[in-house]
């Protein structure tokens, strides 16, 4: 049963996330948090290695997530599950889209949905933000934002973000460099 609800799950996860694998943060946080699979920590923390590991990022959190839940077996059923709406929709797009790429209709529609693309990925930074950079301790409120912010994990964020932007440091590298300064930052000084 745990093997078809996470097919089942995943497979609305690749269904329903437009725009790639950032955009459907918010949904793997919704059905497997849901599902008690997974707390909001760890989802961050799959978010972190499916993105420093090889390969598309949905098929690497899919894994990982199904590896956590049931072993071999779930992380295969999750990797079907996620892809397989993506399959199924480039095959039927792929038919006809080039065909009609030029109707106006056509690019309204896409005009349409990159806006909300953007309000996910969005959405996902805003989830992933209260993870990384508050004190998971402290219960988020106006009152307490600053006393609630992890310093050293903002500047972290912050040095990572001047060095990938300004300098094209490969984000790789970046993570690397960014887990040895976790280790120096946080359990040296």
């Amino acid at each position: 049963m745990t093997l078809l609800l996470l097919i089942w799950n995943f497979f609305q996860i690749g269904a329903f996330s437009i725009g790639g694998g950032y955009a459907m943060i918010p949904l793997i946080q919704k059905l497997i948090v849901a599902n008690g699979w997974l707390t909001v920590q760890e989802v961050a923390d799959v978010v972190a290695i499916s993105q420093m590991t090889p390969g598309p990022f949905a098929i690497n959190a899919a894994t990982f997530v199904g590896m956590r839940v049931s072993g071999v077996v779930g992380a295969i059923a999750c990797t079907v599950g996620v892809t397989l709406p993506s399959v199924i929709i480039v095959l039927i797009i792929a038919k006809f889209f080039f065909n009609f790429q030029h109707v106006p209709g056509v690019r309204y529609v896409l005009y349409g949905i990159r806006p909300v693309v953007m309000a996910l990925i969005a959405t996902s930074i805003v989830t992933i933000a209260q993870t990384a950079l508050f004190i998971p301790e402290v219960t988020l409120t106006l009152q307490n934002i600053l006393q609630s912010v992890d310093w050293k994990a903002v500047a972290i964020c912050v040095v990572s973000l001047i060095a990938m932007v300004k300098f094209k440091v490969d984000p790789v590298i970046m993570i690397v460099i960014s887990a040895a300064a976790g280790i120096l930052i946080y359990a040296v000084l």
